[in-house]
């Protein structure tokens, strides 16, 4: 993966965004105990990274930018660090793989956004849920708890829920790619020579 100059510039401007948007937001949603903080967040890095891509449009900038995000990350306060470490790299991973199968497209950024996006709750059950606890059961039950409670649907339609829930998080991950798409194109159109 060798870089010019001004993509290797990009790459380290966005992965700096993306990292301190993961120290500095994340504390906040972290501290704030906001529902869905991890599809919240996800959702604005993924439109960060997708929008430096449009800068930075070699294979594996996306993965370079994941890079920087993780290493600031390991400067944050608090907390465990090793998880967000791999959340980051793998939602690299998945827009980085998604753009080298669809091309540097509009359907590839939404798929790319929502594939992130959906994501999030597949990390946090593997990993509060197998790697940390064992207790799988322990989440995927608080998860069923949290949908049923949000959509008055009873626990008994827990595959409806997990669908609906899944079809919300990848529009949200989709919404985010269609932002970074047109804000990245648009500003690199007016503003770069």
């Amino acid at each position: 993966m060798r870089n010019e100059p001004r993509n290797f510039a990009y790459i380290v401007v966005f992965g700096t965004i993306w990292g301190l948007v993961e120290i500095g937001l994340g504390s906040l949603l972290h501290a704030l105990n906001i529902p869905l903080k991890g599809s919240i967040l996800t959702a604005l890095t993924a439109g960060v990274a997708l929008t430096g891509r449009i800068f930075a449009p070699q294979r594996g900038s996306l993965l370079q930018m994941g890079l920087i995000a993780a290493f600031l990350k390991i400067f944050s306060f608090g907390g465990s660090i090793a998880l967000p470490l791999l959340g980051i790299m793998e939602e690299a991973l998945i827009l980085e793989g998604t753009l080298i199968v669809g091309g540097i497209t509009l359907p590839a950024y939404i798929a790319a956004g929502g594939l992130a996006v959906l994501w999030t709750p597949v990390h946090f059950l593997f990993v509060n849920g197998i790697l940390i606890t064992g207790k799988f059961s322990l989440y995927y039950d608080l998860l069923l708890r949290m949908l049923s409670g949000i959509t008055g649907l009873g626990r008994e339609r827990a595959v409806l829920l997990f669908l609906l829930f899944a079809l919300f998080l990848f529009l949200v991950g989709a919404l985010a790619g269609v932002l970074a798409w047109h804000l990245g194109r648009d500003v690199k159109r007016s503003a770069l020579p």
